[in-house]
């Protein structure tokens, strides 16, 4: 079963994305999520969710955005050895 979720272009278009993994980090507490179009799997973006209302935050830090890389990199591991 898949998850979507939609955000809003610069135009204020709906779009529908997949969700792929969310996750939270112990240190900080902030959530993130990780997402793609429905067809596509070239691209992944990576938000954070506000607390409080939900909202993606896709204005990331370099490091956040070398963290979700790390995390969706070690997911892909699991997946594969657990094959």
């Amino acid at each position: 079963m898949k998850d979507y979720v939609y955000i809003y272009d610069e135009n204020g278009e709906e779009i529908k994305m997949e969700a792929i993994l969310a996750f939270k980090m112990e240190e900080s507490g902030e959530q993130y999520l990780l997402y793609k179009e429905e067809d596509n799997n070239s691209e992944i973006y990576v938000a954070k969710v506000k607390s409080h209302t939900n909202e993606l935050d896709t204005n990331l830090t370099d490091e956040e955005k070398r963290m979700a890389k790390e995390v969706l990199e070690q997911q892909l591991k699991e997946i594969k050895d657990g094959d």
